[in-house]
């Protein structure tokens, strides 16, 4: 097995202990759910069915042919039969309850008794013809019978609420088991469904490396071609002042006639050592060294430099302070690299006895920093490639100054971009406060 990194690591912990959370609470809510559906489906199912038995039962014994009359059978012994087989049929009843036109009992029986009159707490029964039966902890359901031609009694059917109780918790259970096996299913299909996942987000990852493989191989190219063309106008410039030199020193020349072609030399051997010094700093991982500091005395600090080196232009810089600036997060060997180059750049865009301004102030979470110089200004159609990398409108530029001040204030989580004056460039720089 390869070794993985940190990031792959934390990566599967994540996925898996989030794969497990979700299949936890999935199932628990369709659990708990499941479980108050089906229990309210069993009692909405148990009074469904009770519904149905009185339907079933009235047609029974409303619907007493004449043909049964004719064989000498009476009405009530007809209901009556129809009564107890209906009850055994159906095997949930407990006792059922003749009553005539009057509402008097005319006749009982207890099927978990063996018939007879019931006694007890389940139903308080008083003599024959007297009164309607006292019902506890029974459901009745009844129907209307024909007892005579054009009389009609009722029979009132019981159901204890533990056979009521009974018969819900097997439909429950019923339920219950369907719906496991439902969540049985589901849980496999999105273990499934996990694992498919898994593949797709390993197949993303190693396509993603390859792309980022072939976008760093790019990029490399990218690097190598500018940096070659970079070096190679010094490089001619050196070698034909070279072969100049070697020439001379062969035929003998003068000391003093071969002086001249040594301050060129060493002006190109200056520029690859910048140029050197500037990619190495562009290509080399920032991270920057946060600590407290005051960006301002930075900021006036390498301005006072660059303005010692370049005292002939005889440039101004004026400052517009702000406390924002003096108590922030970053690296200060890094910002002096940020303000020396976009100084420089306004000190040789700027003419002679020129200004340039330098304002801090506070925007919502950011320290704000404007510089601003009145020379030639950025053209439009410059301003869209002005930080990148190896672009430069200047003959003896590199290209690798804004690139670097860019990447630099981006390692600070921070952002630059150009604002459109009518006179002059005008560069914005944001760094968070936190």
């Amino acid at each position: 097995m390869k070794n993985l990194t940190k990031s792959e690591i934390s990566f599967r912990k994540q996925m898996l202990v989030a794969s497990f959370l979700f299949a936890f609470f999935f199932i628990a809510l369709l659990s708990v759910g499941g479980y108050i559906i089906s229990k309210d489906l069993g009692e909405k199912e148990i009074f469904k069915t009770l519904d149905h038995y009185r339907n079933e039962l009235q047609k029974m014994t409303t619907s007493i042919s004449e043909t049964e009359i004719a064989k000498g059978f009476k009405y009530q012994k007809i209901v009556t039969t129809r009564l107890n087989q209906f009850v055994v049929d159906k095997k949930i009843f407990d006792s059922y309850e003749l009553y005539d036109s009057d509402g008097n009992l005319i006749d009982q029986k207890d099927f978990l008794k063996g018939g007879g009159f019931i006694t007890g707490t389940g139903i308080v029964t008083p003599p024959l013809g007297k009164s309607s039966v006292e019902i506890k902890n029974k459901v009745p359901i009844e129907v209307p019978v024909q007892l005579e031609p054009g009389k009609m009694g009722k029979a009132v059917l019981n159901i204890s609420n533990q056979v009521l109780a009974k018969q819900a918790e097997e439909f429950r259970r019923g339920m219950i088991i369907k719906l496991s096996t439902l969540l049985g299913l589901i849980f496999f299909m999105l273990l499934l469904a996990y694992f498919y996942v898994v593949h797709l987000l390993k197949q993303y990852r190693t396509i993603q490396k390859e792309i980022e493989n072939q976008n760093k191989l790019s990029y490399l190219g990218f690097l190598s071609s500018g940096l070659a063309h970079e070096i190679k106008n010094p490089l001619n410039s050196l070698k034909l002042n070279v072969q100049l030199l070697e020439e001379g020193l062969r035929s003998n020349v003068e000391r003093d006639d071969l002086l001249p072609s040594v301050p060129p030399m060493l002006n190109q051997i200056k520029k690859l050592e910048k140029l050197t010094h500037d990619f190495l700093i562009f290509a080399k991982p920032l991270n920057p060294e946060l600590k407290k500091t005051d960006l301002v005395e930075i900021v006036k600090d390498t301005a006072s430099l660059l303005l010692e080196s370049n005292k002939e232009k005889e440039i101004t810089i004026e400052f517009e302070e702000d406390d924002c600036a003096k108590n922030i997060f970053v690296d200060e060997s890094l910002m002096r690299i940020v303000f020396s180059n976009l100084l420089l750049n306004s000190i040789q865009s700027s003419e002679d006895k020129g200004k340039i301004g330098v304002r801090f102030s506070k925007e919502k979470n950011f320290c704000q920093i404007d510089v601003i110089d009145y020379g030639e200004g950025i053209k439009e159609e410059n301003k869209d490639r002005i930080f990148e990398i190896f672009f430069t409108t200047k003959a003896e530029g590199t290209g690798l100054g804004l690139a670097i001040v860019k990447r630099i204030i981006e390692a600070h989580n921070g952002k630059i971009e150009v604002i459109d004056e009518k006179v002059g460039a005008h560069f914005r720089i944001l760094i968070p406060l936190e």
